[in-house]
């Protein structure tokens, strides 16, 4: 009889932090199952940058426009951004990210500008260098957002061109 009210709070102890831990999780899934018709306008908007996205498959797609509403939810935005813009900044951002796993930009909560898809890849800098090492990073030679793009522009060139570099961006980028 005493040891029931402690075996009743160590198994409400458990279920807290087990809810804490996979609580983001369980708002992303209700998020985008209450978002899901956002996921045809982010298509929409971003046709422009199509070039982006010609080597995914039709899964891939889906999970990268899934990760977009995410992180158009998550993030705050500046009032200047418009609905459309921020579709084509949630492509960009999340088209490097949405094979690892991995939170959305965490050192950024405020998206207060557009940026071009290649400062989008240059903030993975610091990231590559934890995951890979910095002596990896200096088979760069300082172009390592250049050499991202390349990566997702086209990638049977890259890797024709310069196998070592296709295939630390592929190890970054496509984690198996």
């Amino acid at each position: 009889m005493f040891l029931l009210p402690f075996l009743i709070l160590f198994a409400l102890l458990i279920a807290f932090f087990l809810y804490k831990h996979y609580k983001v999780e369980i708002d992303r899934a209700r998020l985008l199952k209450k978002e899901k018709d956002l996921i045809p306008f982010i298509q929409d908007s971003t046709k422009d940058l199509s070039e982006l996205l010609v080597t995914l498959s039709q899964p891939q797609l889906q999970k990268l426009y899934e990760f977009c509403v995410i992180f158009i939810h998550e993030k705050k935005w500046n009032k200047n951004i418009s609905q459309p813009q921020r579709a084509q900044e949630a492509v960009k951002a999340c088209l490097p990210i949405f094979r690892k796993k991995t939170n959305f930009y965490p050192q950024l909560e405020e998206i207060e500008a557009t940026r071009t898809f290649q400062q989008w890849l240059n903030l993975h800098k610091r990231q590559f260098e934890i995951e890979l090492g910095k002596d990896q990073l200096l088979h760069f030679n300082n172009k390592f957002a250049q050499k991202s793009e390349e990566y997702f522009l086209s990638p049977q060139k890259l890797r024709d061109e310069n196998k070592q570099i296709f295939d630390l961006l592929d190890r970054y980028y496509s984690p198996q």
